[in-house]
């Protein structure tokens, strides 16, 4: 379990705190729940220091490509590299269109 789910889950978990008796109720392992539970956050604790720095180095690698792409529309294509130009207008056409459309 990630993200949303996960946050909602363990927000649920703090204000309800469900119990055996509970699980039984319902037709449960609380056991299994509840590993499972601590094995998601475990596994968010684990790969979070490293999911920021590469969506850090994409956003980087993005931006570059979108200042290229502006700067080859404003001052045109550059001919020894014709493939990052198309990459580079590609991704402004999609930020300025995703940007302006209604």
């Amino acid at each position: 379990m990630t993200g949303v789910e996960l946050a909602n889950t363990l927000a649920w978990r703090d204000e309800q705190e469900p119990s055996a008796v509970w699980a039984r109720r319902y037709g449960g392992d609380f056991e299994a729940m509840i590993n499972f539970l601590e094995k998601s956050v475990q596994w968010r604790r684990r790969f979070a220091p490293v999911m920021l720095p590469v969506f850090g180095f994409m956003t980087l690698i993005m931006t570059a490509v979108f200042i290229y792409g502006l700067t080859a529309i404003t001052f045109g294509v550059p001919d020894p590299w014709p493939w990052p130009f198309d990459v580079g207008l590609f991704s402004a056409t999609i930020a300025t269109t995703a940007a302006f459309a209604s």
